[in-house]
């Protein structure tokens, strides 16, 4: 599931599924050494635009990203 909202001054996007899961090392260094590319990618572009990022996930029910970024657009 994507889901997003975008208004003047705020971007926020959703995206979760209902997969594998896995045992969440949100720190780049982690995500990086447990061969999380993708997140560790999307967490580095997160940083690099001042967005804050919570990614979840649970072994055997699914991982969920949320991405929000405040500034002008």
């Amino acid at each position: 599931i994507i889901s997003g909202r975008l208004s003047p001054r705020k971007a926020e996007m959703s995206i979760a599924d209902d997969g594998n899961g896995f045992h969440p090392q949100p720190e780049l260094d982690n995500l990086i050494a447990s061969k999380h590319f993708a997140l560790a990618g999307m967490l580095e572009r997160a940083r690099l635009i001042g967005a804050d990022i919570i990614i979840q996930s649970v072994p055997g029910q699914g991982t969920k990203i949320q991405i929000a970024w405040e500034g002008e657009i």
